[in-house]
């Protein structure tokens, strides 16, 4: 990854997720599927929503984070199936960039995820420690809503198949 910028907030997880890699990609590097496991999404519009997810495709995003209202215009930069994905806001309340990594692994799918935003003055006088700390505690709270989904999913199927 690189070398974080002084005013930088970097948050680097890793976690596994019991799906198949294919599964885990395709669900995570879906914006619109933030509303089934990230806590903080509010809403989406795809800008070419019959076009297929890929580099260029275009989305407005909202979130919301320590009792702020955040909008993002963002770009997917990167698409490499199972394999990687990047994204970065074009513009919006504070820009940010973030990177998924996929790895299959014998319990299903290593994640590993780098995030790097700019806070600037849109949280005012809190501390970048924090917006980092109460960042991070949100992502893995958010991580364990991502891996009831799958687990739940699994179950479905298992029970469709019985």
């Amino acid at each position: 990854m690189n070398k974080p910028q002084p005013r930088e907030l970097v948050i680097d997880i890793e976690y596994e997720i019991a799906a198949p890699v294919d599964d885990v990609f395709a669900f995570i590097c879906n914006p619109e599927n933030d509303k089934h496991w990230q806590s903080s999404f509010d809403s989406i519009k795809m800008h070419n929503p019959d076009t297929p997810l890929g580099v260029g495709t275009t989305y407005t995003i909202h979130f919301r984070f320590l009792s702020r209202k955040l909008h993002f215009d963002s770009l997917i930069t990167g698409y490499d199936i199972n394999k990687r994905y990047t994204y970065e806001t074009t513009s919006g309340s504070l820009p940010f960039k973030g990177v998924f990594e996929f790895t299959p692994t014998a319990k299903g799918t290593l994640v590993k995820w780098h995030f790097a935003a700019i806070p600037g003055k849109f949280f005012g006088i809190i501390p970048k420690s924090l917006i980092k700390k109460s960042m991070e505690k949100r992502v893995w709270e958010d991580v364990e809503g991502l891996k009831r989904y799958f687990n739940e999913k699994r179950h479905i199927e298992q029970l469709a198949t019985a």
